[in-house]
């Protein structure tokens, strides 16, 4: 029989069942860091190591939160104010990852356009050759995309950079794929089917909504966890009170 009064005992399973929502926190933490990175992965040419590392710290701190619930779980079950005890320790640890994850999140959101439009300029004097990764990249982020050059088409005729095409024609990714065959180029003064935004721009979209579920992810789970904390926290003095009060002077 359980030494803690009823209402100490409502706690305890109700940290019981909080680990249970807490292991489905950590497969969401889990699939979102993965898919993001998935995401990411493609375009890693032309991204920063710190749009890898959140995604990166989301997928750790599920993992992490996958063994601590067991902690908890254990813990809470068996009345064990040690288990408890760690269980509080693990999880303030995983709350400040998980602020730390949702911040960086935020931060790479603000600094989007700062780093594409650096990253994109800079690669596009490596377009031309079909067989280089750069060129491939270019060309299937201006058609997914559906923009051209760095801020606009005109990216692509400015030295050094014009001399990788020809005269005022631009890399065909600009223009929609034709209906029907035959050469097929993408001219900047009479194509009006060219993409007129540059890729800083609608690229800069794509991976400013990752960032801002990562960021939200990570700051709305901690702020969830907080309840798990304090609950540990108070099952954990209680127990250490009954337990005192139950030793013989």
């Amino acid at each position: 029989m359980s030494s803690l009064p009823f209402s100490l005992q409502m706690i305890k399973y109700l940290l019981f069942l909080f680990n249970i929502l807490f292991v489905v926190t950590g497969l969401v933490l889990l699939s979102i860091g993965a898919a993001i990175k998935a995401a990411y992965y493609g375009y890693h040419v032309f991204l920063d190591d710190a749009y890898f590392s959140a995604p990166n710290l989301l997928i750790a701190v599920g993992l992490i939160i996958l063994l601590v619930s067991f902690l908890g779980c254990c813990g809470a079950v068996k009345e064990n104010h040690c288990m408890i005890v760690s269980y509080i320790a693990l999880l303030i640890l995983i709350f400040i990852l998980e602020l730390s994850g949702g911040i960086a999140g935020y931060v790479c959101r603000d600094k989007v356009e700062e780093v594409l439009k650096e990253k994109l300029t800079e690669s596009m004097i490596n377009y031309g050759d079909p067989k280089d990764p750069v060129t491939k990249l270019w060309n299937t982020i201006q058609s997914k995309f559906e923009c051209c050059g760095a801020e606009s088409y005109k990216d692509w005729l400015k030295p050094p950079v014009a001399k990788t095409t020809n005269a005022t024609n631009v890399p065909v990714s600009c223009c929609p794929l034709p209906s029907g065959y035959g050469p097929f180029y993408c001219n900047a003064t009479s194509d009006p089917s060219m993409y007129l935004h540059g890729c800083t721009e609608k690229f800069g979209e794509f991976v400013r909504d990752k960032a801002v579920v990562i960021g939200s992810t990570g700051i709305t789970i901690a702020l969830i966890q907080l309840v798990g904390i304090l609950m540990a926290c108070r099952l954990a003095s209680s127990m250490r009170r009954a337990v005192n009060e139950l030793t013989p002077m």
